[in-house]
């Protein structure tokens, strides 16, 4: 009897120090000083509040894993019971093993929940609920459901564009709250919140990595690799809530547990809707094809991924009516759907903890009849853009081998898109799907993804040799293989003793790498050269558009320690030869230094010029100077002589603005619907030529038919042999087709980009656009007066990973049309 008294009052005394733990912690709404959901909260609050619990609670880990570009925390909480907190490196470290993806024998048994919030930074009701989740999570009533997982919650994945939709909103919302959708509050300027700082939507650079936030997040996910991923978004404010399954297509490399998964908990949060009298659909519009989705990028990584999309969005604000007063929002409702899901999904993953785990496993252990090796040949032109592209898989965590015995073997070219016999040598590069990680290979290398609806999302094309301009080949056939090792290449220090005042430094164009170290030399003042034509020399061929640097013109401008100094930097070597030979000054001609203007501001499409901005500062880190379109009256043009502008719709003024620009001889780059300013200039051969209709329509939200529609397909172009515009990239370029828009052919121009094969090489084109696009071209450029214009239907600059196209991009930029 006094033992039964004993443990009666440890039990009361056990739950009266939890009820009073629990009351120790602040909730949201008490530490920020308003009821959650009547206020959009400031970044700065939200790290504080949840920073707070971590200090506080002994059931949180706070773990920083690195700053966005324009500074601010990113950071995850690790939400599990005291005990699991305590052991969460061995928990984390036994899930690892349990993928095999590291060595030893798993220990532990908790499956791991990752609910990712605010990936679109105006899809603002996120980062609230990850405040609500996190403190409910540590009330009594859990305790049980934080002994089975360790919850991750990643509270705002992108800071930056947050941010600015907050400080847009509250610096614009009054005392009264106004339900109106066309009042100030409700419309975003440009560029809008969605974004991060380079406008860079990170809901599609999941696989890419080419973003700080992106490359940095999933760093860490890969010390993690959870079994349930959730990645929680906003939908304009007419929808009500999607949960999946998924829509199709649906990539063929999602496991059937992942789809039956999906569906288990799909029932669950169905049956809770209803019960709420709650809107809901599933198996609509947001498929689980493209690959740089969080919630496929995620399936590809071992977890089940989830979209949860709701309706909100940044035009919601605070509370949104509609405008026949039949639908009503707040942001109050906005965080209690999301919190219900984000709870709801924990207690699914608790009760199928075991299947969860067992099904993990297999997805790591798996082996597969056949073994896909994707092979490529490395060379001086190539070897490059083998390493760009191995960076990205490298950062999936895949690894390369090289081949370690010549052989002959049949495989798909992805050049010649056939079955043909290649000689395979001793070193060339193979990636083989025989790893842990060999299903996100097979899915980021495969020439054509296969897919069973046309009605898609996204792209339905990425293949990644195409991107860097690799021909691949893939094979099932058996070879033998080693390990890669990085060969350590050190540069030849130059010998100053023999130079003369005939000595010339030449250094190769042949990747983005030597476009980057050119850009550096200009911006050093040190003048560029380049040939305009081959030339023998001593029984070798130095190629058309070589870079230039004479020893003479160095040391007279006292630029040559600068210059070695940058080659150094680079580990490079230049060739260096010894010419005193008047047909040789004829071919050199001094690059013209690009100082260049882009147009940015309302009507601008902010993706593509983000994709232009981070070209410039990040790829090549060449300087540019950004106009608002608004402010074209006022502009000084006098110290520019290129101006590019991006996809979006140009006013009369920027037309006239253009057509003087280059009348005085200027360069004018036009992407997409740019294109269109050219209608009101009818001296160019465009402007007569092309479709006054020109609107080259969006794949986007593709619906109904799509006969006239290029969904993010793969196509094959022509470009003319031994231009300077093709330098680099050779005869066959591949492009991203995301519009239905063609140039026509030009008889006194520059058809550069001639359409060869209407078929595309992958991905999605129908039948009605491949008719259309036959004797047509989809890059050119025309003369006109002292300027030149090029035209490119598609962005070249694709979401910051489509590095040929980067490449012929920069052609455009630093060389000039051929006389």
């Amino acid at each position: 009897m006094q033992r039964l008294l004993f443990y009666s009052q440890w039990i009361c005394l056990f739950f009266l120090s939890t009820f009073s733990y629990s009351q120790t912690l602040k909730s949201p709404s008490e530490f920020l000083e308003y009821n959650l959901g009547t206020q959009f909260t400031y970044h700065h609050q939200l790290h504080d509040y949840l920073s707070y619990l971590a200090e506080k609670s002994l059931k949180v880990e706070y773990i920083p894993y690195g700053k966005t570009y324009e500074g601010r925390p990113l950071f995850i909480l690790a939400v599990s019971s005291e005990k699991n907190i305590q052991n969460l490196e061995s928990i984390r470290q036994s899930n690892l093993k349990r993928a095999g993806l590291i060595n030893g024998q798993y220990s532990h048994s908790n499956a791991i929940v990752w609910l990712g919030y605010n990936v679109h930074g105006n899809e603002a009701s996120g980062s609230e609920v990850a405040m609500k989740v996190a403190f409910e999570l540590l009330q009594s009533k859990y305790d049980s459901l934080l002994e089975d997982l360790v919850i991750i919650i990643d509270p705002c994945l992108n800071p930056d564009g947050r941010e600015r939709y907050v400080n847009h909103f509250r610096s614009k919302e009054g005392h009264f709250i106004n339900q109106k959708p066309s009042t100030w509050e409700h419309i975003e300027p440009w560029p809008t919140g969605r974004y991060n700082h380079y406008l860079f939507d990170l809901n599609r650079d999941w696989a890419w990595g080419t973003q700080i936030e992106t490359r940095q997040r999933t760093e860490l996910y890969r010390k993690w690799y959870p079994q349930v991923f959730v990645d929680f978004h906003e939908m304009m404010p007419q929808y009500s809530y999607f949960f999946g399954p998924s829509a199709d297509p649906i990539h063929k490399d999602v496991t059937s547990w992942q789809r039956k998964y999906q569906k288990i908990a799909s029932e669950k949060y169905e049956s809770y809707f209803k019960s709420q009298g709650w809107e809901y659909f599933t198996r609509k519009v947001f498929d689980l094809l493209y690959p740089s989705y969080g919630d496929s990028w995620t399936c590809f990584n071992g977890a089940v991924g989830f979209t949860f999309e709701q309706g909100g969005h940044g035009v919601a604000g605070l509370a949104y009516q509609s405008k026949d007063a039949s639908k009503q929002i707040t942001l109050e409702g906005r965080v209690q759907k999301h919190f219900e899901t984000s709870m709801m999904t924990a207690i699914v993953a608790s009760e199928y903890k075991e299947e969860l785990l067992k099904e993990y496993e297999n997805f790591f252990h798996e082996k597969n009849n056949t073994t896909k090796k994707f092979i490529v040949t490395p060379t001086q032109q190539n070897s490059e853009n083998i390493e760009l592209m191995s960076s990205i898989l490298e950062r999936q965590g895949i690894k390369r081998e090289v081949v370690s015995k010549s052989k002959v073997v049949k495989g798909y070219s992805y050049f010649e898109q056939k079955q043909v016999k290649r000689k395979l040598e001793k070193g060339n590069i193979v990636f083989s799907t025989d790893q842990k990680m060999g299903r996100m290979l097979k899915v980021l290398l495969e020439p054509k993804a296969e897919f069973s609806d046309s009605t898609t999302y996204d792209l339905t094309a990425w293949s990644l040799p195409y991107a860097f301009g690799l021909d691949m080949l893939e094979t099932e056939e058996e070879i033998e293989r080693e390990v890669y090792s990085i060969e350590i290449r050190n540069n030849t220090p130059i010998d100053e003793s023999a130079l003369t005042d005939s000595t010339f430094f030449i250094l190769e164009w042949e990747s983005i790498a030597d476009v980057k170290l050119v850009s550096k030399l200009i911006q050093d003042q040190i003048k560029v050269g380049y040939l305009t034509e081959d030339f023998k020399y001593n029984g070798q061929v130095i190629a058309k558009g070589s870079i230039i640097f004479p020893h003479f013109g160095l040391m007279m401008s006292d630029k040559l320690e600068t210059f070695k100094k940058r080659i150094e930097e680079n580990n490079i070597t230049p060739q260096v030869i010894h010419i005193n030979n008047a047909e040789w000054e004829r071919k050199v001609e001094v690059m013209k230094v690009p100082r260049i203007a882009v147009l940015a501001g309302e009507d601008v499409t902010p993706v593509k010029f983000g994709s232009l901005w981070y070209f410039f500062d990040k790829i090549i880190e060449y300087p540019m100077d950004m106009f608002y379109m608004d402010k074209v009256s006022s502009f000084d043009l006098s110290k520019v002589n290129t101006i590019i502008l991006s996809d979006g719709q140009y006013t009369a003024k920027v037309s006239t603005l253009i057509k003087r620009f280059i009348e005085k001889g200027g360069k004018v780059i036009l992407l997409e619907n740019a294109i269109k300013v050219v209608e009101e200039i009818h001296e160019l051969e465009m402007s007569k030529k092309m479709n006054k209709s020109f609107n080259a329509e969006s794949m986007f939200m593709a619906k109904g038919k799509t006969d006239h529609k290029a969904l993010g397909c793969i196509m094959e172009l022509n470009l003319p042999e031994y231009s300077l515009i093709s330098k680099g990239i050779g005869e066959k370029y591949y492009i991203i087709k995301e519009n239905n828009h063609k140039l026509p052919l030009l008889n006194h121009g520059y058809n550069i980009g001639l359409v060869t094969k209407t078929e595309a090489v992958s991905g999605y084109i129908g039948d009605e656009l491949k008719l259309s696009l036959e004797e047509s071209t989809l890059i050119a450029a025309e003369k006109y007066k002292k300027g030149q214009v090029f035209y490119y239907v598609d962005n070249p600059l694709i979401r910051g990973f489509w590095v040929n196209g980067m490449h012929l991009f920069s052609n455009s930029i630093f060389f000039d049309l051929e006389r």
